[in-house]
């Protein structure tokens, strides 16, 4: 690339995206990360890494629902930071996904995919992915996460 910057190209790269652990409540924090485990596929493809890369850097381990009830309660409970959705740091929920990019649309549909989910799950108690992905669509502050769900048939 121009000026020799790499970060797709690579297999060591990622974004993360640090919320405030104040904005979330019990209940939501338990539904954010429900919807992490329950929707490993989608995750995975919004995340654009691969699997592998994925699971070395922001695992998707599949908890129970006490699990992640008791993290959610806790605002903690990770025993490593190499997962997807890392409660370890004192003052943030740090999502670990995305892989990098110096795509600026790319950039952008992670930080809309982060705050739809976090809107998505303070507003409705019924997570799915369906119910998602029309929250997506009847709103209208996502449109470059919209267009990458539809390109990418998901």
């Amino acid at each position: 690339l121009k000026g020799g910057y790499r970060s797709y190209d690579s297999n060591t790269c990622g974004i993360h995206i640090h919320m405030s652990k104040k904005s979330f409540g019990t209940w939501q924090l338990y539904r954010f990360l429900t919807f992490f485990v329950e929707n490993k596929d989608f995750i995975t493809q919004i995340s654009q890494r691969k699997v592998e890369q994925l699971d070395r850097w922001a695992s998707i381990e599949s908890e129970t629902s006490n699990d992640l009830i008791y993290k959610a309660k806790k605002k903690d409970g990770n025993y490593k930071r190499y997962v997807a959705v890392n409660l370890q740091n004192h003052h943030t929920v740090e999502i670990r996904i995305f892989r990098g990019t110096l795509n600026f649309q790319s950039f952008i549909k992670n930080i809309e995919f982060c705050h739809a989910l976090f809107n998505f799950t303070k507003d409705s108690k019924d997570i799915t992915l369906t119910n998602f992905k029309q929250y997506i669509d009847d709103s209208h502050h996502y449109p470059t996460l919209k267009k990458f769900i539809k390109i990418k048939n998901l």
